[in-house]
């Protein structure tokens, strides 16, 4: 056997009952075998392995882990809300609360609750947010323009 052979491994586990080590072994093994780099968790074979190893695994508190790397993938979707993180920390939670590693997601839920908000700067070049063109509306003005550019040039001295 060679170091990283999780399918060799797997079996043994398998074959001997220790339900366990035979599901850390699968996850170590998907980990290997699959590419998670997907961004669309409804299209990830990934996502849908992890959940056949929560089903087949879910009962044993190591599932957990299961449970961390599932939430992991989620908050690197797209198309993933974050009610639907929330629902699944949630769950995971209650579900799994006593595994050792389990802070890794009570971390994650905190930091999903954290107040924070939006900031809209506009258009790049254009400080006021406003859709400005230049396709001749007259009667558009950029706030920060002045009514009369003499006016503004005689509080400098000067005339135009």
């Amino acid at each position: 056997m060679e170091v990283g052979d999780y399918a060799t491994l797997h079996r043994w586990y398998d074959a001997h009952d220790n339900r366990s080590a035979a599901c850390y072994v699968a996850l170590q093994l998907l980990r290997q075998t699959e590419n998670n780099a997907s961004s669309l968790a409804r299209k990830s074979v990934y996502l849908q392995r992890l959940d056949s190893l929560i089903s087949r695994y879910g009962d044993l508190p190591i599932a957990g882990e299961l449970a961390i790397a599932r939430y992991e993938f989620m908050d690197r979707a797209n198309d993933v809300p974050a009610h639907e993180k929330m629902s699944y920390l949630n769950y995971a939670l209650q579900k799994w609360g006593e595994w050792p590693r389990m802070n890794v997601l009570r971390n994650k839920q905190s930091r999903l609750t954290l107040p924070s908000f939006l900031v809209n700067f506009g258009k790049k070049g254009n400080p006021s947010g406003c859709e400005a063109s230049n396709k001749g509306d007259a009667n558009h003005q950029h706030p920060f323009a002045h009514d009369d550019h003499n006016a503004l040039a005689s509080n400098r001295g000067h005339k135009s």
